[in-house]
């Protein structure tokens, strides 16, 4: 390969970044087609540097992913237009929306994540969902959708585990033996997560859903369980158990 073809090839490889963006695959395939054809024998490695998603990007990629999972158990996602790291400074907005969401949806029982996570969004959720399902019930409290009735009764909130299950023992079990595998392929459809996970945590998530599930099974005698803890306070401590 000559000099001129070394750095004629190097001028297409600066493209690939976003033709990768752009989804034109077939593209990078004749690309990297091209440079193995100028190589020969010789063994061509080839490394994507890509750009950064743009934030309205990965906005795009995000929500086409989060949906797809409820999709496979038939479920409704809904998002609440709030940046990542950001939901303390839009608590007031974020009480709101989750308010309006209980209101259109009159759930049985919430479940919501945990006030000790490794994380600010995951704990202040915690809080948010709590102080949405009390105003959800109040007439006078603001909403972006005045066509939702006011929710009529207190619900009952419980906690999943937080990450790696550090933390309070559960009280409560589910057996998901039988659903392991869905949850997987649930989380598998977000796969800008996944890549970043593998890269900011090292962190093999999928897995960790199975030994972590293997776990609660084993302490309750079935194959796969998850835990989880009523949320007590007045007015949402139920009689009854809710969770299936």
């Amino acid at each position: 390969m000559s000099e001129k073809d070394y750095y004629e090839l190097l001028e297409v490889d600066k493209n690939i970044a976003q033709k990768l963006k752009e989804g034109n695959y077939d593209l990078v395939k004749e690309d990297i087609a091209a440079v193995k054809k100028a190589a020969g024998d010789t063994l061509v490695k080839v490394i994507f540097e890509t750009c950064l998603l743009s934030k309205e990007e990965i906005v795009k990629v995000r929500l086409e992913e989060a949906t797809k999972s409820a999709k496979l158990i038939g479920a409704e996602y809904y998002n609440l237009g709030i940046d990542d790291m950001f939901i303390h400074k839009d608590y007031d907005l974020a009480v709101k929306r989750v308010s309006d969401i209980i209101r259109k949806t009159k759930p049985d029982f919430i479940i919501t994540q945990r006030d000790d996570d490794y994380m600010i969004d995951h704990n202040i959720v915690n809080e948010i969902v709590f102080d949405a399902s009390m105003a959800a019930t109040v007439y006078h409290y603001p909403t972006e959708h005045p066509e939702y009735p006011v929710f009529d009764k207190f619900t009952p909130i419980y906690m999943m585990e937080n990450v790696r299950q550090i933390g309070a023992f559960p009280e409560e079990f589910v057996d998901i033996t039988d659903e392991i595998e869905t949850k997987i392929q649930m989380y598998l459809q977000h796969k800008s997560q996944i890549e970043w996970l593998d890269v900011h945590d090292n962190q093999d998530v999928s897995e960790n859903i199975k030994v972590f599930g293997r776990a609660r099974g084993i302490q309750t005698d079935v194959k796969y369980a998850e835990g989880f803890t009523l949320l007590k306070r007045a007015g949402h401590i139920p009689t009854k158990r809710y969770l299936p």
